[in-house]
């Protein structure tokens, strides 16, 4: 028997290679894999680009870029990276919720970082609460951790990770974005 990833009723969720799994279970209702939560990302993410004003273009799989976003006369390239749902994040003082995304990494199972120019911003993709943040690719860190909404910092660093991806706007990722 596969031992389930998550599991609360019903819903159930096994991580692993599709392909191996399925033999294994009965009838399910729904297969959902990273590649569809990444989609979803990337669909939420040009429509929010394109309700803020912007042109958005979504990409074909397997490019450098998700969506070439138009702005301001310019066309900037935009990587998008999805989350599930926050997890828990061992603190000094107390165990918190926090969405993690790992920004730099790229390729089949994070293989690669992206090279200088590759892209022009990321945008964080929270998909639970349909939460997005942007960034200017040349701040983006390797992973990233951001507040869920609602929920207050430990203590006021003015960090990444005792921010909330709301804080992170298009507007101010594009202005902060070096000419």
């Amino acid at each position: 028997m596969i031992k389930p990833y998550y599991s609360e009723p019903g819903i159930t969720i096994y991580h692993g290679d599709c392909r191996d799994i399925l033999p294994h279970l009965p009838k399910v209702d729904l297969v959902l894999t990273d590649l569809e939560v990444g989609r979803a990302g990337e669909y939420l993410v040009a429509a929010d680009l394109l309700l803020s004003g912007y042109g958005a273009f979504l990409t074909a799989q397997g490019l450098s870029c998700d969506i070439i976003l138009e702005a301001n006369g310019r066309l900037f390239k935009v990587q998008v990276k999805t989350t599930r749902k926050p997890i828990p994040v061992p603190n000094r003082k107390k165990r918190t919720q926090k969405y993690c995304f790992n920004v730099r990494r790229c390729g089949k199972n994070g293989r690669r970082s992206y090279r200088d120019k590759e892209v022009d911003l990321f945008a964080l993709v929270a998909i639970d609460s349909r939460e997005i943040g942007y960034i200017p690719a040349e701040n983006a860190k390797q992973t990233m951790f951001f507040l869920p909404a609602g929920s207050e910092p430990i203590r006021k660093t003015g960090s990444y990770s005792q921010s909330h991806l709301s804080d992170f706007t298009i507007d101010l990722a594009l202005k902060g974005i070096s000419a």
